[in-house]
Parts: structure tokens; sequence; C-alpha cells
């Protein structure tokens, strides 16, 4: 069908049916895209402004709990503390809770069981008014701009035990469980109209039911912060009870009436049943409104209140559709533009296409000129390169020849390399271990002076042991002389005794074992003495002979030393020399082994380039041949070219 246009009129109608598509894919996708993520952002606005409007609902329910449990735990203290003669007391708390906040308590009461505070229920009658009934009952709230306390009256404290109108205190007394009164609207004495609510506390004193403490709260704040909850301007928020009755909406008319949307009100069950957010989605007034409820804790009750927040998802997705007209109208823009382009771009590869059709022709003509020349070169260069193939083959066998006497030279060459550099590590060697002597040789030198000094102090030391044997010599003498007084003494006391007669023989027995022990140890002393002079001349015999041995070796060895250092330092010097002259052969060696390598590298070089030109020639010939052969089946095809050349204007230029 499109055979009859213009080539490049094809190849436009071809590529901007695939930009046209290809736009039409992209915009609907992006607009899927942006509708999602769009959708998702709003929804997850709305679900955090759910839960953080909840958690401010709760938290200011949770503060008038805490409230009355304070008081709870006040009072149940004062009573097992037997603080219960002062009633005063009891109303000046709940009056300090009702004050401590005007705005958010409007009032703070106790009701106890008949006599449970203080037994004095009958003497309290008629404390606070003639209608006190004296159970302790009292209620202190607002009355216009002031507060006034209320006491239980004996109507009141009747209604109390009734079910339906004393559900507020029979509930926690049954249940002994904390209790939220469903809000309900109040009229104060000036006309104002109030929602309140009670968050009620049961004080239990062993296991036993005692009363209640309650905390009246309005939830007049709350309603205006569920009020003013608009995302996007145009969605809303309402706030149900926990029997389904509506605590706040935009529209006054169903306030403190139950919902009457079941599905809606079988959701918020379903979240309190399940102490989570739920969502979904409400068809209303024609209009698709995405809803969130989030269930509110009441205290340590059972009960739950619900925050719903409406949002109408056409003005959420309203952006999105926006943002969809303007991606179709530059998509329109688009492929305007890109077919003017593609137009001109086709323009300028049909027209080159076009002359390329033209020249195909001519070039057939030239190329069957050219085919014939062409076959008789090729007879020409065959012959020529089968001559260089003969004489190639010759000059490759004189290489080999060559080749091998100089792999012949290398070996030989890297041979004396390894001997030269092997005798150069020998002197090498050889000079360390001269070193190594030499210093052993001095050791052995520093080793003999401290033997010497080793020898010379224990000659000293030996000495003053022959000096301590003289002393205790010298003191052996002092013995002796104590051992001569002592016998005198002992012959004195023997003269004595005798001279005492009988009185005296002990003790002349006694100076006569005196004169026994005074003879041995003279004896004893004088053995010691004859001992250490006899120890004295031996042991300065060998001192004596020790120095003349130590110094006699000393003094052969020391020569010997001197003797072997210059014997070693006359080794050195000559490995020296060694090392030197090994140096300078191996260096002579190692550029003979270069240059060897040099020349092997050559020479193979060049038997390559002889192969390569050897194969050249070969390839040359069998190309020559093939040239030949080629020129024909060029003289062939260009007849055929000219058929394609027909054929090829035919598509450019159109059936």
């Amino acid at each position: 069908m499109l055979d009859k246009f213009h080539l490049r009129t094809r190849m436009a109608i071809a590529i901007i049916s695939v930009v046209v598509v290809s736009l039409i894919f992209m915009t609907v996708y992006s607009y899927i895209k942006s509708s999602q993520l769009i959708k998702e952002e709003a929804l997850g606005k709305a679900n955090y402004i759910s839960r953080d409007y909840a958690n401010s609902i709760h938290s200011d329910v949770e503060k008038a709990f805490v409230r009355a449990r304070t008081l709870r735990d006040t009072f149940l203290n004062m009573k097992k503390r037997g603080l219960t003669q002062n009633r005063e007391i009891v109303v000046d708390m709940i009056r300090d809770n009702a004050l401590s906040d005007k705005n958010f308590y409007y009032g703070s009461g106790t009701f106890w069981e008949p006599n449970a505070f203080d037994g004095n229920d009958l003497a309290a009658k008629k404390r606070y008014g003639e209608n006190d009934s004296g159970r302790l009952g009292y209620w202190y709230r607002k009355n216009g701009d002031s507060y006034i306390m209320d006491p239980t009256t004996a109507s009141q404290e009747a209604d109390m035990e009734k079910d339906g109108i004393g559900d507020w205190y029979l509930i926690p007394k049954k249940t002994k469980q904390e209790l939220m009164i469903e809000p309900y609207e109040y009229t104060t004495a000036d006309g104002l109209k109030l929602v309140l609510t009670s968050p009620t506390v049961p004080m239990i004193l062993d296991n036993k039911f005692v009363g209640i403490v309650s905390v009246d709260i309005t939830l007049n704040t709350v309603i205006d912060l569920v009020n003013s909850i608009k995302p996007y301007d145009v969605g809303y928020a309402f706030l149900i009870d926990s029997t389904g009755n509506v605590i706040s909406h935009p529209d006054k008319s169903v306030v403190m009436k139950p919902l009457q949307d079941q599905f809606i009100m079988d959701q918020i069950k379903k979240g309190v049943a399940e102490k989570k957010a739920i969502e979904f989605q409400v068809n209303e007034k024609g209009e698709e409104y995405h809803y969130i409820t989030t269930p509110i804790s009441l205290g340590d009750s059972n009960k739950s209140w619900s925050l719903v927040v409406a949002i109408p998802l056409a003005k959420v997705l309203e952006g999105s559709r926006s943002l969809a007209k303007i991606q179709i109208t530059l998509s329109v823009l688009s492929i305007l533009i890109i077919s003017i382009i593609i137009f001109i771009m086709a323009q300028s590869i049909s027209k080159p296409l076009t002359l390329a059709a033209d020249d195909i022709g001519v070039t057939g003509n030239i190329l069957l000129e050219n085919s014939n020349k062409l076959k008789m070169v090729s007879e020409k260069l065959s012959s020529s390169s089968t001559e260089q193939s003969a004489a190639l083959v010759e000059t490759a066998t004189a290489m080999d020849e060559i080749n091998a006497m100089v792999q012949s030279n290398t070996t030989s060459a890297k041979r004396g390399k390894e001997a030269s550099e092997h005798s150069s590590q020998s002197a090498h060697d050889g000079k360390g271990a001269t070193e190594d002597v030499i210093k052993a040789i001095h050791m052995i030198r520093e080793a003999t002076n401290k033997i010497s000094d080793q020898s010379n102090r224990s000659n000293t030391e030996i000495q003053e042991i022959i000096n301590i044997f003289n002393t205790i010599s010298d003191k052996t003498k002092v013995i002796n002389d104590i051992v001569f007084q002592t016998k005198l003494l002992s012959f004195n006391a023997s003269v004595e005794a005798a001279r005492a007669g009988e009185q005296g023989k002990g003790f002349a027995v006694v100076a006569e074992e005196v004169g026994k022990l005074a003879e041995m140890s003279g004896t004893s002393s004088q053995e010691i003495s004859e001992l250490l002079a006899s120890s004295s001349h031996k042991i300065e015999d060998i001192i004596n002979k020790n120095k003349q041995a130590t110094t006699v070796l000393i003094a052969e060895a020391e020569d010997r030393v001197s003797t072997g250092v210059k014997t070693a330092e006359k080794c050195a010097d000559v490995l020296d020399k060694i090392l030197v002259n090994s140096s300078e052969v191996a260096s002579l060696v190692d550029e003979i082994y270069s240059a060897s390598q040099q020349q092997a590298a050559g020479v193979s070089e060049v038997s390559k380039a002889i192969a390569e030109l050897e194969l050249a020639a070969q390839e040359n010939s069998n190309m020559a041949s093939e040239a030949a052969q080629s020129s024909q089946v060029i003289l062939d095809k260009s007849d055929e070219l000219k058929v394609v050349s027909e054929k090829l204007n035919s598509v450019i230029r159109g059936a």
C-alpha cells in the first residue's frame, strides 16, 4: 500500500507512528503513576493527621484520669492512716483540683459508701446546707463565673442506687473498674451550652468498694479541635463515643445523636475491637471519600471513642488530572515538532540514496573495464612471486647455519659469566671469613685479658683470706692469754677451797673442772694457731706459683694472637685483590654475554623476517591466482549490479 510513496514519506510515517505510540504510553503511565503517588501521599498525610489528633484527645482525657487517680490514692491513704477526722480537707482537695485548670475542668467530686469515710455521716448531716444528707458525697463545680460546692441530698442518695440514673456510681461499684461517662450536653445557669464527660475511678480498700472519685471535663475545646481538621480544605473529621453517638461533626444536626450510617459504624467497631486504625472508602452523594477511623482508649476502662477523618478523593487527584492535561498538550506539541524534524531528516537521508543509486550504475561499467586489466596484472604477479620464493629459500638455509654458530657462542659466554660470578662470590665469602677470623682473634685477646684480670682478683681475694687467717691467729693468742688467766684463777680457787676445809669441797671440784676446761681450750687454741699458720704458708705459695704461670701463659697467648692477626690481615688484602680482579673479569664476560645475546636476537629476527617474506611470496602467488579468478567473477557481477541499481531506484522513487 505504501510502495507507491517516496522513501522519505514511508520513513516519516513509520517513525512518527512509533513516536506517537510511545508518547501516548508514557502519558498514560505517567498519569497513573502520579495519581498513585499523590493518592498515597494524601492518604499517608490523612493517616498521620488522624493518629496525631487522636493522640491529642487521648492525652487530654488521660490527664483527667490521672487527676482522679491522684485524688483516689490520697483519700485511700488518709483512710488507711486514720486521718478522716476533718472532711474540710476532702472539700479543699476537690476544690483545688477543679480550680487547677478552669478552662478544662468543670467540676470535681468524690462520693463514698455510707459511713465508709469516717463513720460520722449522721453527725455531718446539714453541715453544708439544709439538704445535706450527711453522707460524704461532695461535688465542686462551676456556677457562672464562680464555683460552688454541692453536697449529696437525700433524693440524690437514693438515685445513686438506681439503675440507669445512678449508672455513673453503680457501674464502678459493680465492676470495680474505671468508667468514662458518655458525653452529654449541659446548660449552665447563665444559658451556656457545654458538652461534658466525667472520667471516674473507683476506690477499693482491702478489696472492698468504698466510693469513687470523679472529674468533670468540658469537651468544647476537643470539639473545636476536631472541627478544625480539614484536610485539603474540603475534608472533615468527626468524633464518635463508645455507644455510637456523635460527639462532634461539621453537620450540627447529627451531634449528640446515634450515627446513622451502619457501614461506617461497623468499620468503627472493627477498629475498636482490633485496637488499630481502619481505612475504607465510601461513596457520599456521588463523590468517593476515603475514611480513616482511629480508636481512642479511655483510661483503664473497656470503652473507646473513635476519631474519623474523611477526604474526598476527587480533590486529592485534582493535581494529577491537571498534570495529565499539561502532559497531553506537551505530547501533541512534541509530535508536531518531531514530525517536522523527521520529515527533514528523511529528506536528507533519501536524497543521498538517490544519488548513490545513480552512482552504482556508473560504477558497474567501470568495474567491467578494470576487471580485464586486473586479470593480466595478476598473471604477471604470480610469475614474479614464484621466482622470489625460490631465492628466499636459499637465504633462509644460510641464516640457519649462522644462527647455530651464534647460539653456540652465546652458550659459552653464559657459562663463562656463571663461572666468573661463582669466583667473585667465593672471593667475597673468603674475605668475609677472614674478617670473622680477625674478629675472633681479637675476642680471644679480650678473653685472655679478662682471664688475667680474674686471676689477679682471685689472688687478691685469697690474700684477703690470708689476712683473715692472721686476724684469727691474733685472736687465738688472746684466747691463750685468757686460758692462762683462767688456769691461775682455778688454782687460786682450789687453794682457797682447801683452806675452807669441808665447806670448800664443792667449790674445789668446780675450780678443778674449770681448770680442765681452760687446759682443753688452751690445747685447741694452740692447734688452731698451728693450722692457720700452715694454711697461710701454703696459700701464699699457691698465689706466687699462679702469678708466675699466668704471666707466662698470657705473654705466650699475646704473641700468638698478634701473629694470627697479622696473618689474617695479609689474607684479607690478598682476597681484596682477587675480588677486584674477579669483578673486572665478570664485567668483561657479562659484556660478551650481552653482545652474544643481542647478536642471537638479531639473527633470529632476520630469520623470522626471511620466513615471513617467504610466506608473503607464497601468499602473493596464491593471491595472484585468486585475483585472476576474481576478475572473472567481478565481470559477471557487474551485470547483476546493473539490475540491482534499477531495483534500488524503484524503491527510492516509488513504483
